[in-house]
């Protein structure tokens, strides 16, 4: 069995897509580029990762946790609350 990415099925699941050429057409990426990150290659990028957050409103805590596998203890980076901050920017 193919290794699945953890975060694309989480997006296939919260935007009740059938597939991964669905999330493709979600994420406005060609089918290749989301069966090369499934694989491994490349890593998901920035922008990519961007596009998850604002699509699925996930918290950049979840998307962490579901790339790295791990929970985080807190969502700070150099003192800013990330979470927060991710909250504030979709009007919450």
């Amino acid at each position: 069995m193919r290794k699945r990415n953890k975060l694309l099925d989480k997006c296939i699941e919260m935007l009740n897509l059938k597939n991964d050429a669905a999330l493709s057409r979600a994420l406005e990426v060609s089918p290749p580029v989301i069966s090369n990150i499934h694989s491994g290659k490349p890593l998901l990028g920035a922008a990519m990762i961007v596009r998850i957050l604002r699509l699925t409103g996930m918290s950049i805590k979840e998307v962490d946790e579901l790339l790295c596998g791990a929970k985080l203890e807190n969502s700070t980076f150099d003192g800013v609350d990330i979470d927060a901050v991710h909250k504030k920017n979709l009007g919450e």
